[in-house]
């Protein structure tokens, strides 16, 4: 297995673990939801919804060997808003924490107002993190929706966009 290959199977199982946490019960799924209002205000949960599914869908895609190049630019679609979504969680954490601290109003200790800063802060360092990586991802996606996909395919554009694959020698 080349490194290329191994770098390919992690990036669809990073985005199946992404779809499996976004989805895996009701409470997951609302908190997407709840994400993805931050920064689609109108439809946020028709947009949760169909980012799921597209990750899925450029996920298994690429897993699958069917029309992998496509699931690629499926994942590239997808990481965008995702990191989007990200970065306003990181400025809601700091909102939050402010808002926190503003309505303790001095009624809490130094330690217990130290820990609030800490978490806030770790919170948005997390999501800002988390941004990053998403947008980081793209160049992998990106790749793979130029280099198009290598055998063993089921069927897809080859690096010449001319269909290859398994299927296509039956």
């Amino acid at each position: 297995m080349a490194l290329e290959d191994i770098g390919a199977l992690l990036l669809r199982v990073l985005f199946l673990s992404c779809v499996w946490g976004c989805s895996k019960d009701a409470t997951a799924r609302q908190n997407a939801v709840a994400a993805t209002a931050l920064v689609f205000k109108r439809r946020p949960e028709l947009f949760a919804t169909a980012s799921v599914l597209l990750a899925a869908a450029g996920a298994l895609s690429v897993l699958l060997g069917v029309f992998p190049r496509l699931g690629a630019l499926a994942m590239v679609i997808y990481l965008v808003p995702a990191a989007m979504v990200h970065f306003a969680m990181q400025r809601e954490s700091l909102v939050l924490q402010a808002k926190i601290l503003r309505e303790t109003n001095g009624k809490i200790d130094v330690t217990t107002t130290s820990d609030v800063s800490a978490l806030g802060a770790t919170a948005a360092f997390g999501h800002m993190t988390a941004g990053l990586k998403n947008l980081f991802l793209i160049a992998p996606a990106a790749y793979l929706v130029l280099a198009g996909g290598r055998p063993p395919m089921l069927i897809g554009f080859g690096p010449d966009w001319n269909l290859q694959g398994l299927l296509t020698q039956l």
